[in-house]
This record gives structure tokens, C-alpha cells and sequence, in this order.
């Protein structure tokens, strides 16, 4: 401190330390005591504290004044100051320092009450009005009490210099001396107290250690000590310091040797304070506290209330009620109530202009308040109470102004309504004016092309529900045939397209925007379906060709002529295609192929019947036969050979030229092999008589092995025909049924052209049916289901078709458990009109009638989830439904892409629950997406951000159960194509966090699943990770405690310890099931803080007992706490459970450098919780 101070450490102590008498002209030093000592060192402080405070105060005086010294020179000197006083203050325990601050505040009270009276006479005086008596409260008596002549300061100052005084003898000299006043409260028996009536109220003062605090005695040498410092601070605030306490001369040059008390120097502060007061303009503030909390939007009305009565507002208040607390100019007046009149039905209210002179301007006034004087009753009933005019001013009491402020309040009400009324008018016009432009822009276009009438009468035969579902009963006609072709199709859908967009950015939607809509979706399915039909003229394929007809002739286009060139290419095609099938099989078959493979360009030489057998001759007659049949039916159906039927593109001309030159060929060779077959017949003859003659018996024999050869060759050709043909045909027609019933379109597609591959023929009833059907004379079986596959194939080109039976099936669903082929049926539908552009709303529709569906035959089955199913099918139908999070029907209409990325959203990726805040869904949302984008590291911040990032999404996710859908849709948007290793691995801790603490909603639940199970398909970090979260998920919930979203409060750690307690010892591990359960329980038990009991592991711990090897026993029972089966662990040796849990910890340190997979608890947890694989090779 000396050092600080600058000054002489032992002459420092000396002054904390000593105590200095001075006896004559001897001068004694004595140590003090030890609670002298601290008193000093005390005195110390406060005098350095407040002669600091004095020299910063005229430090800042000196610099503000500095630019007034002109003006105080020339006398004009101007002061503005800020007074911050503490309010009346009345504690339990109150001290001189409120006796002080009281002080002042009765001072302040006077002066206000003095401004107040004084201002209300000296007003009323200059207008020339008489008030009425006027009376306030005076505080002169409690004012003469504390600071008069032998007041209360005055006693203390005077007990304070009085030798082996104490504060008892203080309060007994207050007592004795103004017992009888009536501000003053006398003390009770044996207790150093007093009160005083304030105005505020009465305060009692604890008197204990008074003296003491007005004692303003500083250790002796100290101001000298001061000044002596090398410290310039602490020299001048020395100097001052030995100034003051230097004794003062009087007038008649007598020195003054009475010390100076706190007492004093704040009685002639405030003196000057008061003067300096009376010689301003005051203007008061009052500061009302609300609360003692500090916080905003509450107010405590006692404590505001005795706050306004210890401020001596309601003091001030009754001052100005007693005469006329509200003053206005005559021209204001007669401007702000002129209003009231009008609003009476007088219009003569009067009015001023500034032309007019002071007493035409009175004048008006008081021709106004005549006139309200008859209007108002208040003005009528108290006369010259209510209202009195000065010479500049109209003084009006309390109850005159607040009668007229209400009734110019009601006028002012009727008026603000109308001009409401107005603006919202006109905002209204405003807005609306675009939308009547849309509604012209949307006539104009369908008068431009004819359109008006079509649309009118399909609105007034449709009801609205009926149009809002379909466009297939709002309109029955073609809309490109009324246009006149395709140039003007697609110049209407171009402007209609411009329309809706305009009509969009407006967001505008009625009853004509819904019919454009409609209108530009029929048109725009017909132009693509022109435009398709335009491409195939060209093409030899018959599905496809088939499919464009079927297309075209479901929306009415058949008249159109591109639509009929194509019909008359398909029937070309139907006819011509069997045709050239047979014809290219026949050149093949004809024509002899080469050692390489290829076929030869000229047929095969045909040898004697002699030499070739009698086989070869079969086989060129049936060849002969087969060219002939063919170019017969080619003859027939006008193909003939250099006929323009052919098509170009089939190359049809030339096979059949082809084909006619092999028959011609094969009938020249046959003609040159019967001649020279004559001429030998007698020689074949002659020879087989003498071979009869030398062998008798051989005859027989070999008719009996052709006969038995004849009959192994009729079996093989039954075998083949019975397991190659017939069975593929039965697999066909089995296929084709089967994808008829469930409307699969594109299976329909696939063996419909498979069927291209055979001879087809059409019957006289005009169906296709196979050739071999019409030669085996069956029941036609096949023949029904080609055609009925063909009759399904052609609807399913309807987009009406389509909508009707996906109409009809949703409703079907809806009211009973549908089965799954139904379901698959309108999974197929689904994704035929998912081809066809403008049908996303119908097919959102499907897809979520699909998922409510699913999860209402999981329901009904009591499965947790819909993959627990055993049926295959009903596997496969859910995976492709839960597939796509974009199917999900909680997101937004418009939140398509479900990716990755850095920025943060702009709001909610789902919709909010109904009667939701949507404002502050979204901005927790957001808020939460932040907190995601931190806690997987997008955005740079520290650990121990990302730590409460991570924390405060699981809180969200827990604690508010609507936003937890919008939790998980983020967290599987940020993990859909994460570019970063790092960024998902922070992302699957995350997850896990969120399966553990706050399962997903059913809403969400099974698209959830899909995911972590497509995942977990992966060959990347990422598997693992989403094999754990399955774990989570698909856990047993018996013993955890349910989730429900009315609780508020979450179960205690306690309980939730106790029920997995409960539940880790009612299983035995007899199953992988088991096992895994077991292993959950007991990581959630050790996370909660909870104990294994030793009799836990029941079947476990029993087996591992009654093992004779105590060593085993050991590996038996930490293998079984690992996870190993209970039926596995029996059947290991010692070596093969070592081997096994050397594996297994060598799988959990894998895992523990996750961060995904491992959980640290608090400090002084029972350890780290392992989440391990308890995939076993030996297992199933």
C-alpha cells in the first residue's frame, strides 16, 4: 500500500498503529488495540475513497466548464444537472445512512410540494381566475425534527463530542427532548431505537454504532502522510485533506476547535444542494421499480404501489385535483373538443383561424363551451367546477377533461373504423388487382381458342368435389381435335403455361385457375402422346406401336391423322411380323450354315432319295410345303411378291423374294431326283429279293426294332414337348395372369414381346392366339389369357382408366385391411401414372394410402413394425414404399430434395401438427438445424460447442414430442450423400443419440428403418452405424418406460434403473434374441447408474456354477455377460472361450474408436457403455 501510495512504510504504520495525545506542550504516543487499529485503518480508507471521489468530481467539473468561461465572465453562466437520489427507503433494520437519504427526500418533498402550490396561484393569478382554497400536506414539523435546532442531527453531533457518551445516551436525550412531538415515535423500554413519521410513512431507526459513523475522525498524520506522497493523485487529495481539517478562524479571529462530523457535511451538502435547487427550473422524474426479480412483462402491484406513496406522488396528485389540473390554449381546445358537437349532430362547432385576434379566439371558446354545456350533462350539473376560461387558457377539472376525452375518444373510434375500412379496401383492392388480371389472362385464352364453352359446361355437369378429384369426369372430349393440330396444341399450352405461372406468383387459386390447370394437364398429356405417335410411324415395334394406339384411342385422339397412320401400321404390323418370323425361320432352316456358323448364301444341293434316305426326303418335302403355306398366306393378305404393302422398314419384299426363289430351287431339284430315282428302282428292287431269299428270318426283326424305334421316338417327342414347351407355356400364362390382376405394366410389356418370338395367328374373331393352340385343339386357355393380357396391357395406356382405378381402390382399402395384392396392384398403378406428367398430388395420395395401409396390417397383426412381417411379398411392397423420405406425408409439398448440404434452412422441412405456432415451428426448426450443422462439423466450432449442440438436439427431440418427425427428417437429410468421413460419422453419433433417448414417431418410424436398413447394406463405415441404431430400434420395450406426449416430466434415472434391473433378470439368454436384449439392458443400466446383481444372469450363472473346472466356469460366465449363447457356451472347451472373447475385445476396441459407438458417462460413472456386434460365425 505505501508503495502504491507512494509514501513511507514506516511512517504509515506508525499512523495505523499509534494513537497520538498531546498534553500541553507533550506529545504522547500509545499503540492502539487490536479493533483501534482496524478502526483506523478504516478511517484511512474512507477518507482516501472519499477525497478521491471530490477529486474526480472536480476534475470533470474543471473539464465540462472549461468552455463556459466566456459565458460566466459575461454572466450568463448556464448549468444543467442531473439528480439521482435514492428513493424513501424503510427497512427492516435501518441505520443513519436511511435517516440521511430520508432527509434529503423530505427536503426534495417540500420543495415539490412549494413548486407545485406555488405554479397552481401563480397560473390561476395571470389568467385572471379565482381558485378555490387550495390545502396540502406540509412536512415543515418533520423537516424542524430531524435537521431544526436541537433536532435529531443536532443531539447526535452534540453527544458525539461529549466525553464517555454513548448511543444510549443518545436515544435518551432524543426521548427526553421531543417526547411530545408528534412526527416523532419515542423508543420502547431498553432498546436503542427511535421512529419518525415521514411523509411517506413512519420509519423506526436501530441507533447502534451512531456515534461511531458520525465521527469523521481520520488516523492522526494521515492527511500530512497524503500530501507528503510521491504519488500526485495522492498529494493533491492530501492537500485538500489538511485543508479541511485545518481549524477554522472565526469573525472575530477565534479558533474553531469543534470536530467535524458525517452529520454535518451532509446537512451542508444538501443545503447547497437545495439552493442550488431553488435558483433552477426543476423538472422531476419518478423511477418506479416493477419487480424485485428484474425481469421483464411482471409488475408487482404492492410494491409499485408503496413506491408511488413513499415518492409522494399521490401527495402531488391531490394538490393538482383540488383545482384545474388540465390547462389548454383556447386555440387547441377549441381545435381538439370541436369534434364533440359534430359527433352530437351540431355541425356549428365553430372554428379559429391564425387571422383571428386573442379575443375572437376566446371568444370561440366560449361560445364552445356554451355549447357543450348543453350537449354534455357533466358541464351542465357543475358549472364553473368543471370549466373556466382565462385570458389565454381554458382550465378544465378532472371529471370536465375526462368526459370530453371519451367522447372524443368514441369520435375518434367511429373514424379510425372508417379509415380501416378504407385501407383495407384499398390493400385489398391492391392485391386483388393481379388476380383479376390472372382471371382476364385465363378467359381471354380459353374465348381465344374456343375453350370457354367446353369448360363451362363440364363445370355445370361436375360437381366441385368431383372436379378437385380427377379431370377424368371434368372433361370427357379431346382437346387437340377442337384446337385443329398440334402447332396450335402446343402454342395453347405454352401460353396456358405462362397463365398458371403468372397465376402462381400471385398465389391465386379459384375454381377457373383449377379448370386451367386441368385443361393444361389434358393438353399437355395428349401433345406427348401426338408427339409420341408422330415418332414411332417409322417404327417396327408393336408393343411400342401398340401402346401409343391404346394411348391415343383412350383420350379420343383416333380421328386424329397421324393417330389412324399409326392404327393402319399396326395392322400391317400384326399381320406382316408372324409373317416374317416364319420367313426368316424358314431361310434359316433351308439354307445350310457353315462350319463357322454363318448361313450360307445358296441352298443345300439335294441328292437322290437313294443316297439321302428317307428322312432327307421328308424333310424337303415338309420344306417345299412350309415355303408354299407361307407364300400362300402372304398371297392372301395382298403381299405378294413386288407388292407396296410390304413395309419398307421390315424388309418383308425381299424375304419373300427370297423365299420364292428357295421354291422354285427345291421343286427343279426334286423333278431332276425323281428321274434318276426311276432308273434305279428296278435294281433296288432285284436286290432285295435276293437278300429276302438268303435271309428269311431278318425281315420280322427289323420291322419289330423300326416299330419299337418308332415308339422311343413318340415318347421323347411327349417328354419334350410335355417339359419344354408346355411348361414354358404354362409358365407364360401363369405370368401374364398374375401381372393382368395386379396391373404390373411393364411385366405385361416384357412377356407380351417374349410371345413375339412365336407363330401368331389371328383368329376369325380377330384374337391373336398362338398357332400350336389352333393345331392342339385345346380348351384355348392360353389364347384367353394372351388376350386378356393384351385387353389389360391397352387400358393401362389410359390415363382415365388409371385414375378411375386408383379411385376405386383407395376407397376399397380404406374401409377394410386390403390384402397384398391389392396393394401391389395400386403400387403399379402408382408408378404407371408417375410416368405421366401432372399427376404428383394423385400419386402422393397413393403413396401415403400405401404407408397408412402397411402400418394398419402391422397393427392389426400386433407387429412393432411392418418389416416383422414373415410374408416376402409384403417385405418387398414395404421397402420400395418407405424407400423414398420424399414419400413421407409429414414433409412439405415442396421439400423434394432430401441431400446434403452446408447452408441452413430457411424453414421447417415438415409441416406442423395442427394447431401449432407454424411461426414457432419453424424457428425452433431452424434453431435445431443449426444446432445439426455444429454438431456434425459443417460449420466450425469448438468441442465444447458441438457438445451442447448435440445435447440440445436431443432435449428438442425429448421434450417436444411434435418437432421430433423434424429432428430425424434433418438428420437423415444431412446423412443422405454426406461427402465427408468425418461429418458422417459425427452425424450416426447423433442418430444413435436420438434412437436411445427419443425412439421416432410412427409417422416417421418405418422410413426410419428403410433407411438405417439400406445403410447397413453398405460397404463403408456407415454399416455399422446403422446396424447399431437397428439394435436401438428394434429392441424389446416391455420394461423401458413408454414415451407419451402429453407427460411433461420425463421418468427419473431412479425408476428407469429399476425397470431395466427388473427386466435384464427375467431373461435367461437362451436365445441371440435374448442375448442381444441382455446386452442392451445392461448398457442402458450401467448408463443410468444402476448395479448387476449376481443373480442376474439366471440360466447363465447356474450352468457356469455347476462346471466342475472353476477356469471355465470364469470364461462361461464373462462369455455369456459378452452376448455368446447360452447353448453355445455349454458347448465350448476353454480354449475355444478364449479364443472368442479375444475376438469379441478385439471387435469392441474396433468400435470404441467410433465415435459413434461408445458413450461416456459422468465423471465417477461405473465406465464406458460398449455397443458390440454379437454377429457369432458359429451362430445362425
Amino acid at each position: 500500500v505505501a508503495e502504491l501510495l507512494g509514501v513511507d512504510p514506516q511512517r504509515l504504520s506508525k499512523c495505523l498503529v499509534l494513537k497520538r495525545i498531546v498534553v500541553a506542550l507533550d506529545v504522547v504516543f500509545t499503540p492502539l488495540r487490536a479493533d483501534q487499529a482496524l478502526a483506523a485503518r478504516d478511517a484511512l480508507a474512507r477518507l482516501i475513497y472519499g477525497q478521491l471521489f471530490a477529486w474526480l468530481i472536480r476534475r470533470m467539473n474543471a473539464v465540462l466548464s472549461a468552455s463556459q468561461e466566456k459565458a460566466k465572465e459575461a454572466g450568463k453562466e448556464k448549468l444543467l444537472g442531473v439528480l439521482d437520489l435514492a428513493g424513501f427507503e424503510s427497512f427492516e433494520h435501518n441505520s443513519l445512512e436511511q435517516l440521511m437519504i430520508n432527509l434529503s427526500n423530505e427536503h426534495l418533498q417540500q420543495h415539490f410540494n412549494n413548486a407545485v402550490f406555488k405554479e397552481e396561484l401563480k397560473d390561476a393569478e395571470q389568467e385572471g381566475i379565482t381558485l378555490c382554497s387550495l390545502a396540502f400536506v406540509d412536512n415543515a414539523d418533520c423537516l424542524s425534527l430531524i435537521d431544526g435546532k436541537a433536532g435529531v442531527m443536532d443531539l447526535l453531533d452534540e453527544t458525539m463530542i461529549m466525553p464517555k457518551s454513548t448511543n444510549a445516551t443518545f436515544v435518551s436525550k432524543l426521548a427526553k427532548a421531543h417526547e411530545k412531538h408528534k412526527h416523532f415515535i419515542a423508543p420502547k423500554m431498553g432498546k436503542l431505537s427511535f421512529g419518525i413519521r415521514h411523509f411517506a410513512g413512519g420509519v423506526t431507526y436501530d441507533c447502534d454504532g451512531w456515534l461511531e459513523k458520525n465521527a469523521n475522525r481520520s488516523p492522526f498524520d494521515a492527511p500530512q502522510l497524503l500530501a507528503s506522497a510521491a504519488n500526485t493523485v495522492a498529494a493533491e487529495i492530501g492537500r485538500v485533506a489538511e485543508a479541511e481539517e485545518a481549524p477554522k478562524i472565526g469573525a472575530r479571529g477565534a479558533v474553531s476547535k469543534k470536530p467535524k462530523s458525517v452529520s454535518a457535511g451532509f446537512r451542508n451538502s444538501l443545503k447547497e444542494l437545495m439552493q442550488k435547487i431553488s435558483q433552477s427550473e426543476p423538472h422531476y422524474i419518478r423511477c418506479i421499480k416493477p419487480n424485485m426479480e428484474k425481469v421483464p412483462k411482471r409488475l408487482t402491484g404492492s410494491m409499485v404501489m408503496e413506491q408511488l406513496l413513499q415518492s409522494g406522488v399521490f401527495a402531488t396528485v391531490k394538490i393538482r385535483q383540488q383545482g384545474f389540473p388540465v390547462r389548454m390554449r383556447h386555440t387547441d381546445f377549441v381545435y381538439q373538443y370541436r369534434c364533440v358537437l359534430r359527433r352530437a349532430g351540431n355541425l356549428q362547432a365553430g372554428n379559429v383561424t391564425p387571422e383571428m385576434t386573442a379575443g375572437e379566439v376566446r371568444a370561440a371558446a366560449e361560445g364552445l363551451i356554451e355549447k357543450l354545456r348543453a350537449v354534455l350533462p357533466v358541464f351542465r350539473e357543475t358549472g364553473a367546477q368543471a370549466v373556466a376560461v382565462g385570458a389565454t387558457k381554458v382550465f378544465l377539472s378532472m371529471s370536465g377533461a375526462q368526459t370530453l376525452d371519451n367522447e372524443v375518444m368514441q369520435m375518434m373510434r367511429a373514424h379510425a373504423a372508417h379509415i380501416q375500412r378504407m385501407a383495407r379496401g384499398q390493400r385489398s383492392r391492391r392485391q386483388t388487382a393481379p388476380k383479376h388480371l390472372v382471371r382476364g389472362q385465363i378467359r381471354a385464352l380459353l374465348q381465344q381458342y374456343g375453350l370457354d364453352a367446353v369448360v363451362s359446361t363440364a363445370n355445370q355437369q361436375t360437381s366441385r368435389a368431383l372436379r378437385q378429384r380427377s379431370s377424368s369426369a371434368w372433361l370427357a372430349e379431346s382437346i387437340v381435335p377442337m384446337l385443329g393440330s398440334l402447332e396450335v396444341a402446343c402454342k395453347a399450352l405454352s401460353e396456358m403455361s405462362s397463365v398458371l405461372d403468372n397465376a402462381n406468383s400471385v398465389d391465386f387459386v379459384n375454381d377457373e385457375v383449377v379448370s386451367l390447370r386441368k385443361l393444361k394437364r389434358r393438353t399437355q398429356l395428349e401433345v406427348d402422346t401426338l408427339l409420341r405417335a408422330e415418332g414411332l410411324l417409322t417404327s417396327i415395334d408393336r408393343i411400342d406401336v401398340e401402346k401409343a394406339v391404346a394411348c391415343s384411342v383412350g383420350l379420343g385422339l383416333h380421328h386424329m391423322e397421324k393417330v389412324k397412320c399409326l392404327q393402319e401400321r399396326l395392322a400391317c404390323l400384326e399381320v406382316q411380323l408372324p409373317l416374317l418370323q416364319s420367313m426368316e425361320s424358314l431361310v434359316k432352316a433351308c439354307r445350310g450354315r457353315t462350319r463357322s456358323g454363318t448361313v450360307s448364301d445358296t441352298p443345300v444341293r439335294l441328292r437322290s432319295a437313294s443316297s439321302l434316305g428317307s428322312t432327307s426326303a421328308g424333310a424337303t418335302d415338309a420344306h417345299v410345303q412350309q415355303l408354299q403355306a407361307v407364300i400362300d398366306q402372304a398371297q392372301s393378305a395382298g403381299l405378294a411378291e413386288g407388292s407396296e404393302s410390304w413395309l419398307p422398314e421390315t424388309g418383308g419384299a425381299r424375304l419373300f423374294a427370297e423365299i420364292t426363289t428357295l421354291l422354285e430351287t427345291y421343286k427343279s431339284e426334286q423333278k431332276k431326283v425323281g428321274n434318276s430315282d426311276q432308273n434305279r428302282d428296278g435294281e433296288v428292287v432285284g436286290r432285295r429279293e435276293d437278300a429276302e431269299d438268303v435271309k428269311p428270318d431278318v425281315a420280322p426283326q427289323s420291322a419289330q426294332v423300326q416299330e419299337q424305334r418308332a415308339t422311343v421316338e413318340k415318347v421323347r417327342n411327349s417328354r419334350k414337348s410335355m417339359t419344354g414347351t408346355l411348361a414354358v407355356d404354362t409358365l407364360q400364362v401363369r405370368s401374364l395372369k398374375r401381372a393382368a390382376d395386379e396391373f404390373d405394366v411393364d411385366t405385361l410389356e416384357a412377356l407380351l414381346r417374349n410371345t413375339g418370338g412365336r407363330c401368331l395367328q389371328r383368329t376369325r374373331s380377330g384374337r391373336e392366339v398362338w398357332a400350336d393352340d389352333l393345331e392342339s385343339n385345346d380348351d384355348g386357355s392360353r389364347a384367353a389369357a394372351l388376350e386378356h393380357a393384351h385387353e389389360v396391357f391397352h387400358k393401362l395406356q389410359s390415363v382415365d382408366f388409371i385414375l378411375a382405378t386408383i379411385e376405386t381402390t383407395c376407397a376399397d382399402v380404406m374401409e377394410r385391411a386390403a390384402p397384398v395384392t391389392t396393394l401391389r396392384r395400386l403400387e403399379n398403378l402408382s408408378r404407371q401414372l408417375r410416368r405421366m406428367s401432372g399427376y404428383e398430388e394423385e400419386v402422393a395420395e397413393v403413396d401415403h394410402s400405401m404407408q397408412k395401409q402397411l402400418q394398419r396390417r402391422s397393427s392389426v397383426a400386433h407387429r412393432r413394425t411392418v418389416f416383422q412381417s414373415q410374408d416376402w411379398e409384403e417385405l418387398a411392397l414395404a421397402s420400395k414404399t418407405f424407400d423414398k423420405l420424399s414419400s413421407c406425408s409429414r414433409l412439405k409439398p415442396a421439400q423434394t430434395r432430401l441431400v446434403h448440404t452446408r447452408e441452413c434452412i430457411l424453414e421447417s422441412l415438415t409441416q406442423p401438427p395442427h394447431g401449432y405456432d407454424v411461426q414457432e415451428y419453424d424457428k425452433l426448426a431452424v434453431q435445431n438445424f443449426r444446432n445439426i450443422l455444429v454438431c456434425m462439423g459443417d460449420w466450425p466450432a469448438q468441442e465444447c460447442q458441438r457438445h451442447a449442440s448435440r445435447l440440445a438436439v436431443g432435449e428438442l427431440a425429448r421434450e417436444h414430442i411434435p418437432l421430433r418427425d423434424e429432428v430425424y427428417m434433418q438428420i437423415l437429410k444431412q446423412l443422405s450423400k454426406c461427402p465427408s468421413t468425418r461429418t458422417g460419422r459425427l452425424g450416426w453419433t447423433l442418430l444413435h443419440l436420438l434412437c436411445l433417448q427419443a425412439p421416432p414417431l410412427p409417422a416417421i418410424a418405418e422410413f426410419v428403418r428403410t433407411f438405417l436398413s439400406r445403410m447397413s447394406l453398405a460397404e463403408s463405415e456407415a454399416a455399422a452405424m446403422s446396424r447399431a441404431c437397428l439394435s436401438v430400434l428394434d429392441r424389446p420395450n416391455e420394461g423401458a418406460p413408454q414415451v407419451n406426449p402429453c407427460d411433461s416430466q420425463p421418468a427419473t434415472t431412479a425408476q428407469d434403473a429399476q425397470q431395466l434391473t427388473a427386466e435384464v433378470s427375467r431373461l435367461t439368454a437362451t436365445t441371440k434374441h435374448q442375448a442381444s436384449q441382455i446386452q442392451w439392458l445392461t448398457a442402458e443400466l450401467l448408463r443410468l447408474g444402476g448395479s448387476l446383481e449376481p443373480g442376474m444372469f439366471n440360466a447363465g450363472a447356474t450352468e457356469a456354477e455347476a462346471s466342475p473346472d472353476p477356469e471355465l466356469a470364469q470364461l462361461k460366465r464373462q462369455a455369456l455377460q459378452k452376448g455368446m449363447l447360452f447353448r453355445q457356451a455349454s458347448d465350448k472347451s476353454a480354449d475355444d472361450l478364449r479364443q472368442w472373447l479375444a475376438l469379441q475385445a478385439q471387435r469392441e476396441e474396433e468400435l470404441l474408436s467410433l465415435p459413434a459407438m461408445a458413450t461416456a458417462p459422468a465423471r465417477g460413472g461405473p465406465g464406458v457403455v460398449r455397443f458390440m456386434d454379437f454377429a457369432d460365425s458359429d451362430s445362425d
